[in-house]
């Protein structure tokens, strides 16, 4: 499915991604990951920065998110990780055009498999999957694999139906209707938190969407692909003023899912990673500190991994861990058993004792020691 309303539409959007990206100061570099044709709901667009850090955060946008409109967010985060912002296929950005008509989610989880996996052959530490919105619900979609260090999202998708606020869906209709600026600022601060206060940016960005991409509907949650994530580290967290997912609606369906519990954001809404970027680090910090294995477990999985002994000579894995004169070079010849037929009497022969002997000079045996 094609989401824009025509070809000048789909260049506008891209023109004015560009010119956002090549204004901004961070170093960073840009790649577009597989597929070629627009209509390939396959083909992404990648921003990279951070490239000095071991750790890898790999984010996934939102609804009409993308890497343009998150340069506060990455500018936070690279400070401490290396960055990879995604353009979901199917979103407006630089990812392609193209959306997945049928088993939308399925499709999307299917690709990100792929995509973590590209990227993983270039992160030397695990990846940390941080989204957003609908992208939480494409990650929850996704497999576990064992280069996935993490999941930490943010106004989750996929759990449950977000709540239908009035005044909300007021401001969608409206904006949908005309997407002017007072239009999308009056959507910003509906879904943002209290005293939120929309950046230009953000507000053009959101009028060029209304105008050049083409009305679409979330699709409707599916609780059961979050079921194989419970045995990976995960975070949840929710503004405290959000008002789709901010009643505690995320509190069971999480628990029961994943076997965590929800964080809740002070002063925020369902605009985290745009309200307050600092936050989100704040987030990312609290998932390491919760996720982060005990130091007796580090140094037995460092002592059981296999590798040289002090003579230089590879060590079996068997014998990966064991201190050094315990190997099975290092102990003893087992002595033979003579065979039958052979000379007996030189070997000592040792006194059958009864199970019903005296243990002691004068003492019955004991009942205890009987059985």
């Amino acid at each position: 499915m094609w989401i824009y309303r025509g070809r000048s539409g789909r260049s506008v959007i891209q023109s004015w991604c560009r010119q956002r990206l090549a204004a901004w100061p961070l170093p960073h570099r840009q790649q577009q990951v597989r597929g070629s044709h627009p209509h390939d709901h396959r083909s992404a667009h990648l921003v990279i920065a951070g490239e000095q850090h071991r750790r890898t955060v790999v984010v996934v946008p939102g609804r009409h998110g993308n890497a343009a409109v998150l340069t506060e967010l990455v500018e936070a985060l690279s400070s401490r990780y290396r960055v990879v912002a995604v353009d979901v296929p199917g979103e407006a950005g630089l990812g392609s055009g193209g959306r997945p008509n049928t088993e939308r989610l399925r499709a999307y989880g299917t690709w990100l498999d792929e995509l973590l996996a590209t990227v993983a052959r270039e992160c030397t530490g695990g990846i940390t999957v941080l989204a957003h919105g609908f992208g939480a619900a494409v990650a929850l979609a996704a497999r576990p694999a064992p280069h996935i260090a993490g999941l930490v999202l943010l106004n989750p998708y996929g759990f449950v139906r977000p709540a239908v606020d009035p005044r909300v869906a007021a401001a969608l209709l409206a904006w949908r209707l005309a997407p002017t600026a007072a239009a999308s600022a009056r959507l910003l601060a509906r879904l943002g938190g209290r005293g939120f206060v929309a950046p230009r940016a953000l507000i053009d960005w959101l009028r060029l969407v209304g105008r050049h991409v083409a009305t679409s509907s979330t699709p409707l949650a599916q609780p059961e692909p979050a079921h194989r994530w419970r045995w990976t580290p995960c975070t949840v967290a929710v503004g405290e003023h959000d008002p789709l997912f901010g009643d505690g609606r995320l509190v069971r369906p999480v628990r029961r899912a994943l076997r965590t519990s929800v964080v809740t954001v002070p002063d925020a809404g369902s605009l985290l990673p745009y309200e307050n970027p600092e936050a989100v680090l704040s987030v990312l910090r609290l998932h390491e500190a919760m996720h982060r294995p005990h130091p007796r477990a580090r140094r037995t999985a460092r002592a059981s991994a296999p590798g040289p002994d002090r003579a230089g000579r590879p060590v079996a894995p068997h014998q990966a861990g064991r201190p050094p004169g315990t190997g099975a070079a290092s102990r003893p010849p087992r002595r033979r058993r003579p065979a039958r037929g052979g000379n007996l009497a030189q070997q000592p022969r040792s006194p059958r004792r009864s199970p019903r002997c005296r243990t002691s000079a004068g003492s019955a045996p004991s009942r205890r020691a009987h059985w």
